[in-house]
This record gives C-alpha cells, sequence and structure tokens, in this order.
C-alpha cells in the first residue's frame, strides 16, 4: 500500500473555516476548484471534512468546531502525508514539537498523528495504510461523536 494515496502530494493545506460551504462556493467560482468530497458533521451543523482539486492539488477544508478548536486549531493546517508516521511524529517531538495526538488509526484509513509547532501551526502527520469503502465510511461518519 502506498502511504501517500494516489493524486496527493506530500503536504495538503487544511482551511479551518467559519463557513466551510461559502469558502467552497467562492474557491470554485474564483479557481475553478472541483468539490471531491463532503462529509457532513455528525450533528448536522456544518461541514466536518472536505476535499477540493485546485489545478494539481488538494485542499481539504471544515468548519470551525469549539469543541475541537483545542486539537485543530483555526485558520490555516498542514495535512502530511510520510511513508513511517510514528518515525516522523517522533522526529517531530524531538525536533520541539508539542504532541496534541499520538498516532492513531482513523476511520477513513490513515494512520495519523497531530503536533504543533511552537508558532501555533498545527501539522497533521499521516501514513495511508488502508482502503475504506462508501458503506464503511459512511458506517463510520455515524458512530462519531463531535
Amino acid at each position: 500500500m502506498n502511504p501517500i494515496p494516489e493524486g496527493f502530494h506530500t503536504i495538503t493545506p487544511y482551511l479551518v473555516a467559519e463557513d466551510a460551504a461559502k469558502a467552497i462556493e467562492l474557491y470554485q467560482a474564483a479557481f475553478d476548484a472541483v468539490e471531491e468530497m463532503r462529509m457532513p458533521a455528525p450533528d448536522g451543523t456544518g461541514i466536518w471534512h472536505a476535499c477540493m482539486q485546485v489545478g494539481s492539488s488538494k485542499l481539504f477544508l471544515c468548519d470551525e468546531n469549539p469543541k475541537q478548536q483545542m486539537l485543530v486549531g483555526k485558520g490555516v493546517r498542514f495535512y502530511l502525508y510520510f511513508d513511517d508516521v510514528e518515525a516522523q511524529h517522533r522526529q517531530a517531538i524531538a525536533a520541539g514539537m508539542q504532541e496534541a495526538m499520538p498516532p492513531t488509526d482513523m476511520f477513513w484509513g490513515d494512520r495519523m498523528s497531530m503536533v504543533v509547532d511552537p508558532f501555533g501551526i498545527t501539522w497533521t502527520l499521516a501514513s495511508h495504510v488502508r482502503e475504506v469503502s462508501d458503506e464503511e465510511m459512511a458506517a463510520a461518519m455515524a458512530e462519531q461523536q463531535c
């Protein structure tokens, strides 16, 4: 299994917006962005995760979630794919970043962790470890408590 999913680069910007749906509409009009997927928040109050294609690059977006701000931060964060998320997580901590989440298997098929740099920027580190069907994704989303 390739630890970087097909169509992705090592770094993907992740925007946390006050109104992700309006941001998506704006980026479609301004940059010819194509919405590839959207996961509504489990409580139905916005977008939990969306992926857009802009030219040759991907862009992730989500709505602000006050319950998760401590974990995900506000504004811009980055999602990085590596061959070995555990090794990269250890390296980031050794370099002076703080752990926000240890390496964990996620329902969408990535093993990921989060670190925060001394400047307040959140970095999500990941390796793609398994393919997940649309049915598995829908069932996992239904179980999420956000």
